[in-house]
Formats: structure tokens, C-alpha cells, sequence
């Protein structure tokens, strides 16, 4: 019986030892699990601020390319205002076919003039 008792205890003992090993080799596993997931998700970040970097870059490339809503505004004043400018020109001035005709007719008059 003696016997019986003392293999039980080892048995126990044994079982007890074992599990307590299966235990912290299960938290460990669990911490090595949550460092990989924290290292993978830093590396995805570290990529992300790469591309964040990047994308910076090509939108201060873009501001340098492209005007603003305000140089647009700007340009369609200028536009306007040039607009305005070639109109009064047109009503103002006189066309080259219409200078050549006028003169013509008064080098035309001046020759009968000088004819007489």
C-alpha cells in the first residue's frame, strides 16, 4: 500500500510539474504571439510613414505644378480685364484695310487737286 501511495504521489507530483510547465510555456507562446503582432504592425506603420513621406513629397511637387484657387481667380481677372481692353481697341482704332482705303482716296483727291 505504501508503495501505491508513494506512486500516486509521484504520479501527482509528476502531473503537477508538468502542467505548471504546460502553463508557462503557454504564457510565454502568448507573449512571443503579441510581440510578433506588435512587430509586424510597427513595420506596417514604419511602411505607412514611408508612403506618408512619399505622398508629401508628391503633394508639395503638385503645389508647385498647379495653381491655387487663387492664382486661378487672379488669371481670370487678368483675362477679363485684357478682355475689356482689346474690345475698346476694336471700337477705337482704325483697321489697316480701312486706313489704306482712306488714304487712298485722299492721295486721289490730292491728284486732282493738283491736276487743276
Amino acid at each position: 500500500m505504501a508503495n501505491e501511495i508513494l506512486m500516486m504521489i509521484i504520479s501527482v507530483g509528476i502531473s503537477a510539474v508538468v502542467s505548471i510547465i504546460g502553463y508557462f510555456l503557454k504564457a510565454t507562446m502568448n507573449r512571443v504571439d503579441k510581440a510578433e503582432g506588435k512587430l509586424q504592425e510597427h513595420e506596417i506603420n514604419k511602411a505607412e510613414r514611408a508612403e506618408l513621406s512619399e505622398l508629401r513629397d508628391d503633394l508639395k511637387e503638385l503645389n508647385d505644378k498647379f495653381a491655387t484657387k487663387e492664382e486661378v481667380r487672379e488669371v481670370k481677372e487678368a483675362m477679363n480685364k485684357i478682355t475689356k481692353d482689346i474690345d475698346f481697341i476694336k471700337e477705337k482704332s482704325v483697321r489697316n484695310d480701312e486706313f489704306v482705303r482712306v488714304i487712298a482716296r485722299l492721295e486721289s483727291k490730292m491728284d486732282e487737286l493738283l491736276r487743276r
